[in-house]
């Protein structure tokens, strides 16, 4: 067994003691179930550390550009202006500005990294598209 005292932390954090002295009563926990406090604390911590639904909306951002840039891509296809070899430079350094700001983000989740896998891709195909 166990013996924790409460604290009145941020989250309520146990502390580890061995006799009662402020007269604040311990609790008593197995260690299965310290264990199980341990751990969800921990994953918390990870969860936040990782800060998974702000990395997501900047995905969803840089997502919702790359369907503008897509338009962009297949006015530029359908049009015959004189002027494609600029509009294709413009559209492919934005491109590389979403590809940079997909690279620069770290620490992310394992889920999180796969989503920006796909948006990667989806804007590697745009580029090769542009370039054919």
């Amino acid at each position: 067994m166990l013996n924790v005292k409460q604290e009145g932390g941020p989250r309520g954090t146990k502390k580890s003691e061995h006799a009662s002295t402020n007269g604040v009563p311990n609790q008593m926990f197995s260690e299965a179930e310290a264990a199980v406090i341990i751990q969800s604390v921990y994953r918390g911590f990870e969860v936040g550390r990782w800060e998974p639904l702000k990395k997501l909306k900047e995905i969803a951002r840089i997502e919702g550009e790359l369907n503008k840039v897509r338009l962009d891509v297949q006015n530029l296809v359908s049009s015959g202006s004189g002027n494609i070899d600029k509009q294709r430079m413009v559209i492919g350094e934005t491109i590389m500005k979403l590809l940079l700001q997909l690279d620069t983000m770290q620490g992310l989740h394992p889920s999180v990294r796969n989503i920006r896998k796909y948006v990667a891709k989806g804007l590697v195909s745009l580029q090769e598209k542009l370039d054919s």
